[in-house]
């Protein structure tokens, strides 16, 4: 007989320790942070440089300055390959007026001696993602009391004078954010378990918590219960109560970054991701789905050999996850709890009555949550309250007068 590994045994720090905390946020945030400034910091020096009037700076003949807006633009005003002037486009969403550039070349003329060949700032996705990485970072490095990096204008003075720098600042940023991400890294996994999961379940996890959890909920990564069943039994109700992140804590501060990075990673190094040699920047949330199917299968078959009726079941497949039930549809799924009985309610087409039928189906609450705490846990799908159903279900008076109404859907 073999005993099955739980997470303590696989992850190697020591979490309940607020000093490996900071370490960790030293060695795999802080990285990401500082390189986000020098593009902040980049963008504004520029954007100081580049004013309406662009006469004066190429007067001054800063040519490291002009080859930020012209390096790889051709006599047409057309960027050749992997351009200076494209890259600078891409990431700051800064340009010229083009046609009006084209127009005085042609007349053989200066065009940066007229003044309607002008700078163009323009919002763009790679500048607003990092922007917003400052923004959710900063309150993980004020939680550890730790000092945001300071960036002189000697480092920026140096990017300017080098411009092949950006290149590498691009691809630290992309491998930095990388080693953060939970699908490399134990401790952001480690985040990413709370962030909303079953009391009993995290502690199966992490045994560790049996007599430490109290000290991991409040003093680290600071947890409160996000839901509460109405079970009888007071051991019951805490080993079923749903434990997530409070907000403004460090926990949610971490994962927040996390959730910014999975939604915003891909499509922001997609349009430069030629430049630094890669060939599709990987989709942090896809990679992670793939990480953890074989895991997810395990559960789904568990769960099929215990012959738990209830329509459900998860599939990963082409990078999604999909919760399917009889009718074949991704979509939420809405219960009604009354008293310790979840009931779901479905209408299925059916074919030969060319009508639709509806069905109920009931499991007890600690069923329910004994079924999709795994996938609670992997932080693939939700599970929270809501006002009211909207679906064209057929609720009881008591039900709808009584019953607590919940949402399951696959994370966002």
């Amino acid at each position: 007989m073999t005993c099955r590994l739980t997470y303590d045994d696989i992850i190697n720090f020591d979490y309940l320790n607020k000093e490996a905390w900071k370490t960790y946020v030293k060695n795999y945030i802080f990285p990401i942070l500082k390189i986000a400034l020098y593009f902040r910091e980049l963008e504004k020096i520029l954007k100081e440089k580049f004013t309406e009037n662009l006469k004066e700076c190429f007067d001054n003949n800063e040519e490291n300055l002009q080859t930020f807006l012209l390096g790889g633009v051709n006599e047409k005003g057309e960027f050749e390959g992997y351009s200076l002037a494209k890259l600078v486009k891409l990431i700051f969403g800064i340009d010229f007026t083009r046609e009006e550039y084209i127009y005085f070349k042609s007349l053989g003329e200066n065009p940066f001696e007229k003044e309607n060949v002008r700078c163009v700032f323009e919002e763009n996705e790679f500048m607003s993602f990092i922007n917003e990485i400052i923004k959710r970072i900063n309150p993980i490095i004020k939680s550890l009391k730790i000092d945001s990096p300071l960036i002189s204008s000697q480092e920026i003075n140096e990017i300017i004078n080098n411009p092949e720098k950006i290149l590498e600042l691009l691809k630290d940023l992309y491998t930095n954010i990388l080693k953060f991400h939970p699908s490399y890294n134990q401790q952001t996994f480690f985040v990413r378990n709370f962030h909303l999961a079953p009391h009993f379940y995290l502690l199966q996890a992490y045994p560790r918590l049996q007599s430490n959890f109290e000290q991991l909920a409040e003093n680290i990564l600071e947890l409160e219960p996000k839901l509460t069943f109405p079970l009888q039994d007071d051991m019951e109700k805490k080993k079923f109560t749903l434990w997530g992140y409070k907000e403004h804590g460090l926990g949610y501060a971490i994962y927040s970054l996390l959730d910014l990075i999975e939604k915003k990673f891909h499509s922001s190094f997609e349009l430069i991701d030629n430049f630094i040699l890669i060939k599709d920047p990987i989709d942090l949330k896809k990679d992670y789905l793939k990480l953890i199917k074989s895991e997810v299968n395990r559960h789904s078959e568990n769960f099929r050999k215990r012959n738990i009726s209830f329509p459900i079941f998860l599939n990963i497949d082409f990078g999604k996850i999909y919760i399917k039930g009889s009718y074949d549809k991704n979509k939420p799924y809405y219960f009604v709890l009354l008293g310790t009985t979840i009931t779901y309610i479905n209408i299925e087409y059916q074919k030969s009555t060319k009508g639709y039928t509806e069905y109920r189906c009931n499991i007890d609450i600690r069923d329910f949550i004994n079924l999709i705490a795994p996938y609670l846990f992997l932080d693939i799908l939700d599970l929270f309250r809501v006002s009211e159903i909207y679906e064209a279900y057929s609720l009881t008076s008591n039900e709808r007068n009584n019953g607590i109404f919940y949402k399951f859907s696959v994370r966002e």
